[in-house]
């Protein structure tokens, strides 16, 4: 990749047609046993699974907790 000059101009036109559609997904899993003082000890473990996606003509990133 080039770097680009103060004169030249980007096309934004051509990047948002190129990552059109272009969606990263992750999935993840939190383990918050330690963070949770109140936990029932007895309680083996609680893990919350997470899906991060980022979507990357926006630069936009949305979190979201699954309901398993």
């Amino acid at each position: 990749m080039q770097p680009l000059r103060p004169y030249e101009k980007r096309d934004t036109l051509r990047q948002f047609l190129d990552h059109d559609r272009h969606v990263l997904r992750f999935f993840c899993a939190w383990d918050d046993q330690e963070l949770n003082q109140f936990a029932d000890t007895r309680q083996v473990a609680y893990t919350r699974i997470i899906i991060i996606i980022i979507i990357i003509i926006t630069a936009r990133c949305t979190i979201v907790q699954s309901a398993v």
